[in-house]
């Protein structure tokens, strides 16, 4: 087999959100860390085992916040 001729840093990323009520932006935080911090840890552990190494994280963040609507789903 021949060597290659470059090494690509690659990045895998999941751009994903959910809607929650909260009455506070810590809430919210908390709540969201409640239902997906076990999830993430396993996934991380899964990539590690292939081979993917950890470059930084990225904290959890909220993007926008309206008043209070009931959901339509």
């Amino acid at each position: 087999m021949s060597q290659p001729k470059y090494t690509f840093r690659c990045m895998p990323t999941l751009d994903m959100f959910i809607d929650i009520h909260a009455n506070s932006h810590d809430e919210a935080l908390e709540k969201l860390r409640k239902i997906s911090e076990e999830i993430i840890n396993d996934c991380c552990s899964e990539l590690y085992d292939k081979g993917l190494r950890e470059c930084g994280s990225d904290f959890d963040f909220i993007t926008d916040a309206w008043e209070y609507e009931e959901d339509e789903w």
